[in-house]
């Protein structure tokens, strides 16, 4: 059950896998990205569809009260309530951005994920003209490579985290764990957003 909610919550702030293959989630004890950091992504709120094992589910944006950050709740047909919380989004490059999401984000069962810390993913939007058709969940692309290309990229990784001065280990839930002076974590998650990335699932507006 935990582990499908875990897959449930890095579906839309998004997952997953193994020591330094930079699968997509990582997460700091404490924030990264402040206030001043966050951008107002034009036209980003909305209700997306978004297909998990074969099930249909959908997510729905919508800014907070004040600031720039952006409050979600994904309906899934295991998990209609779980996932809600907030968001805030640092632009990298044009339509290409991290999602720092916030401890009160209620991501997985309280009781078993009560400790999580700020949890950051990478996502790109798509746009007919000014509005955004989809949104693609980024991940590196070390899944279609042989393993030797693997390891390599696993090393280049390493290699970043120690120029850094960043501390990088596996959590509970697969989330990749970094510990470091602030500017030490800022400064690696904007180095690994400039990683070749590929697109792991999409989120269709459907309004």
């Amino acid at each position: 059950m935990h582990r499908r909610i875990r897959q449930r919550v890095c579906t839309f702030i998004l997952a997953l896998t193994a020591v330094l293959t930079l699968s997509g989630c990582y997460e700091t004890k404490y924030q990264v990205f402040g206030r001043e950091d966050g951008v107002t992504v034009a036209g980003l709120e909305g209700r997306y569809r978004f297909e998990d094992n074969g099930a249909i589910s959908y997510v729905g944006v919508a800014r907070t009260d004040s600031g720039n950050d952006y409050r979600f709740r994904a309906i899934t047909p295991d998990e209609p309530e779980r996932q809600l919380g907030v968001f805030r989004a640092i632009r990298i490059s044009a339509d290409l951005y991290i999602a720092q999401f916030t401890p009160r984000s209620r991501l997985w069962d309280s009781k078993s994920r009560a400790d999580h810390g700020f949890i950051y993913m990478f996502f790109r939007v798509i746009r007919d003209g000014q509005h955004i058709v989809r949104i693609e969940q980024l991940e590196t692309e070390w899944t279609s490579q042989t393993r030797e290309e693997q390891q390599q990229l696993q090393q280049a990784i390493r290699t970043i985290a120690r120029r850094d001065k960043v501390d990088v280990w596996e959590r509970e839930y697969n989330n990749e764990g970094l510990s470091g002076a602030p500017t030490a974590l800022k400064k690696f998650l904007l180095d690994i957003a400039k990683a070749p990335l590929h697109v792991n699932r999409i989120y269709s507006r459907i309004e």
